[in-house]
């Protein structure tokens, strides 16, 4: 049972999607853990898994770290679907959401989950609607993928070329905004009619922000 204390703090859902992610998945459960310990005195906590149709002993991996979750008194949902892919397991994930912050998270651990406590900070901090967690503000920083120098090389020039036209189509100054790190306005993000089923939906929900009027921020 949660504390009274929980009715002043403000909710944030994560939503995770997940497809075969078993080999970082016992590592990115112990950090999402470590996260939301140290952000509990500020904000209460829904945690939405969706399982994307992984085979590889995933979704056994992820009920384990749901009952680990829910016994530190964390409400956590667990949603089996066939491959829709990551933006539909996304968008599943705001619609079932509560929270007054929705963040999206990943389960291949490329990210850090310990910077959440630090940006959940500067979103409320800035009183914007959308934070991105930048992953090449001041520099452009190049994704690497081992073994496989040609893929990294489209990757990145992909992501530049992108990244400059949605700039000139929206009218926005941003580094990253295919970022995973994305804070948001659950109020305002559970209005957006998405569409996108796979990685596109990225791009998809900051261009929705961006015609709602809304200036995204980088940290």
């Amino acid at each position: 049972m949660g504390d009274s204390s929980d009715r002043t703090k403000t909710l944030v859902t994560l939503i995770m999607p997940v497809l075969n992610e078993a080999e970082t998945l016992q590592k990115v459960g112990e950090s999402l853990k470590s996260a939301v310990l140290i952000c509990q005195d500020r904000y209460q906590f829904e945690i939405v898994f969706v399982d994307n149709g992984s085979t590889d002993g995933s979704i056994q991996m992820l009920a384990s770290i749901q009952q680990l979750l829910i016994q530190l008194s964390i409400k956590v949902k667990l949603i089996e679907e066939s491959d829709r892919g990551k933006g539909n397991s996304v968008r599943r994930g705001i619609k079932i959401s509560r929270g007054a912050i929705v963040v999206i998270i990943d389960a291949d651990d490329e990210y850090d989950l310990l910077e959440l406590n630090s940006l959940l900070g500067t979103y409320e901090s800035e009183q914007c609607k959308l934070l991105l967690g930048s992953r090449h503000l001041g520099t452009f920083s190049a994704r690497s993928f081992i073994g496989a120098p040609v893929l990294s090389r489209y990757f990145n020039l992909g992501h530049w070329i992108f990244t400059k036209y949605f700039n000139k189509v929206f009218r926005t100054n941003l580094t990253d905004p295919a970022t995973m790190w994305k804070l948001m306005c659950g109020e305002t993000v559970r209005q957006f009619n998405l569409i996108g089923n796979g990685f596109e939906l990225d791009w998809e929900l900051v261009a929705y922000f961006a015609r709602s009027g809304t200036i995204p921020f980088e940290y």
